[in-house]
């Protein structure tokens, strides 16, 4: 039974568009969308010669693979070699290529030199720029949106949910169950969750209610940086996060795998050998 969900976001600076003259995208924007923008930000805006403005930031393959509407694992077993994800790795290295190798991180957004940084509910709820100080949140204002998708319509928002479930063993499944219905389906405690977690209820009602709006507006990222509709939005046209199809040393091995066919550009070459890998082990 569900408690708890954590959807991935695209946080945004808004301030930083703004100056560059682009409008906020809409819920249903493109990767091309996506790549014109940062394609347009990214420059040096102090006359160094040196790229010191960029588009994003931990923009990763899985995030990409899912835009694409493909998956990590088919009937077969893993399917890294992929029409997808040989789609998702190309988009990559088309972003990445946009920085002249130079390695964006959260702390260049943090400083408000990115435009877009994929974001959990839970690190949104937690954010804290560094380094610290004292008018901590003023150095930009940001907005959330969903995750953009290779086509209008592919829900591109992964999300992660936390789960209760009662052992086949249990000599109280009674009073089991009612307890997992008082933690998951009871309004007023899943609605205290919101209040003290990070991630977002598990029900609609507590989505939508009131004080779910008012502790949304409380926080420092400006004015309906993340509002209660815009979330119920994300969660309505969301996927489970990709990373449930394999195990967890498979999925590092990929993403080991992945990043080294990406930083020495070898995606096409490399991912063959990557799938027959993945095969010889099993997994």
């Amino acid at each position: 039974m569900p408690i708890e969900s954590n959807p991935v976001m695209m946080c945004v600076n808004k301030d930083l568009l703004e100056k560059e003259g682009v409008s906020i995208p809409d819920s249903n924007w493109t990767l091309e969308a996506l790549y014109a923008i940062c394609q347009k930000v990214t420059k040096d805006t102090n006359g160094d010669g040196l790229i010191d403005q960029y588009g994003i930031t931990d923009y990763t393959w899985k995030q990409a693979l899912v835009a694409y509407n493909g998956h990590l694992r088919n009937q077969s077993g893993v399917n890294v070699d992929s029409a997808e994800m040989h789609q998702a790795l190309s988009f990559i290295s088309k972003l990445t290529s946009l920085n002249q190798r130079y390695k964006v991180t959260s702390n260049n957004f943090d400083e408000g030199k990115v435009a877009f940084y994929p974001m959990s509910l839970a690190q949104y709820r937690t954010y804290k720029p560094y380094p610290y100080h004292v008018a901590k949140y003023s150095r930009f204002s940001w907005t959330c949106i969903p995750m953009p998708a290779a086509k209008a319509g592919i829900p591109a928002t992964q999300v992660k949910t936390s789960l209760f479930a009662m052992s086949s063993k249990t000599k109280q499944d009674k009073l089991a169950w009612e307890f997992m219905k008082l933690l998951c389906q009871n309004q007023k405690t899943q609605q205290n969750l919101f209040e003290k977690s990070q991630g977002t209820s598990v029900l609609l009602s507590v989505v939508k209610s009131s004080q779910t709006k008012k502790i949304l507006q409380a926080d420092d990222f400006g004015l309906n940086s993340l509002t209660s509709q815009r979330l119920d939005h994300m969660m309505k046209h969301s996927v489970l996060d990709i990373s449930r199809d394999v195990d967890y040393h498979s999925l590092e091995r990929i993403d080991h795998l992945l990043e080294n066919a990406l930083k020495n550009n070898e995606i096409d070459s490399r991912l063959p050998s990557i799938q027959r890998e993945m095969e010889e082990t099993g997994k």
